[in-house]
């Protein structure tokens, strides 16, 4: 009992410790800081520190993964979470945490090695924890949106708007798209450049094929100047099919997915309470009866 206890304590001190941690900043301000080409201001120790270990372990990650890394960076960074870190400072980070979290086991529970290392594991899970939960929303509500969103920009074309245009007359659209496109805007106001050539810029760093397909394609429709307002509508059906399509093969994947877990939280629970007694009960009464 002791130990469970122990255990329980420091595994709560290392996520109240991790919660407290200055991970969240706002991220409008940081924008316009390096749209403007000012100073960072001060950084908080921890990411200091991240930093300075992040330029050690850089040369040492394989490019591929920093790249995966920072895409999903990129969604956690745009909802006001892990502003101004790079993919080298999260695995730092992990480090950092996952060493803390070791030397706290270490301390609370002597000579106990196994609950020591449960102690840093869990401090190596956090940061990815909360990066999961804020890139694979920010991915799924992007995706769910897409298809509406090119219906609209369809809908300015075929009103007889132009692309560019198009794109400024939706920049009231909801959710992280509606904010991706104002901050496109922004920059390009900022830099006198196109909304349509910044969006497709950025697209390609948001890591959606969908995302950067559409400003894409929405660009060659633009250049070539025939039939835009026919194929515009052609490819906001397009998006609408790829979507739906990825819905069905998600649905297939999770069947997949479902099959372990109903085994472990349903099927052997269900033995073990159900079906165990009943069979030893059946067994008694045939032992009697002999």
């Amino acid at each position: 009992m002791p130990l469970v206890i122990g255990l329980l304590v420091g595994l709560t001190v290392l996520v109240a410790g991790y919660e407290a941690l200055p991970l969240r900043r706002p991220v409008a301000a940081a924008q316009l800081r390096e749209l403007a080409g000012a100073e960072e201001e001060e950084v908080p120790l921890l990411q200091a520190i991240a930093g300075m270990l992040g330029r050690v372990l850089a040369p040492l990650l394989p490019s591929t993964t920093l790249a995966s890394l920072e895409q999903r960076l990129y969604w956690a960074r745009f909802q006001g979470q892990f502003v101004g870190w790079t993919g080298a400072m999260f695995y730092a980070l992990v480090l950092l945490l996952g060493v803390g979290g070791f030397m706290v086991g270490l301390m609370l529970f002597r000579n106990r090695m196994l609950l020591a290392l449960l102690v840093g594991l869990v401090g190596v899970l956090l940061p990815y924890r909360r990066l999961r939960k804020a890139s694979e929303g920010a991915l799924r509500q992007i995706r769910r949106m897409l298809p509406d969103f090119a219906d609209r920009i369809a809908l300015e074309v075929v009103g007889g708007a132009t692309i560019e245009s198009a794109l400024r007359n939706v920049l009231d659209y909801p959710g992280l798209l509606g904010e991706f496109l104002r901050r496109c805007d922004l920059e390009a106001g900022t830099l006198g450049a196109r909304l349509l050539d910044t969006a497709r810029r950025r697209a390609g760093e948001t890591g959606i094929p969908e995302l950067l397909s559409l400003f894409v394609k929405l660009s060659e429709i633009e250049r070539q100047g025939v039939d835009a307002a026919q194929r515009i509508v052609g490819l906001a059906q397009d998006m609408r099919r790829i979507y739906l399509s990825g819905v069905r093969e998600r649905a297939k994947a999770l069947g997949g997915k479902m099959v372990p877990v109903l085994l472990i939280f349903f099927v052997l629970p269900f033995i073990a309470l159900v079906v165990a007694p009943l069979l030893s009960g059946v067994l008694k009464l045939f032992r009697a009866g002999g």
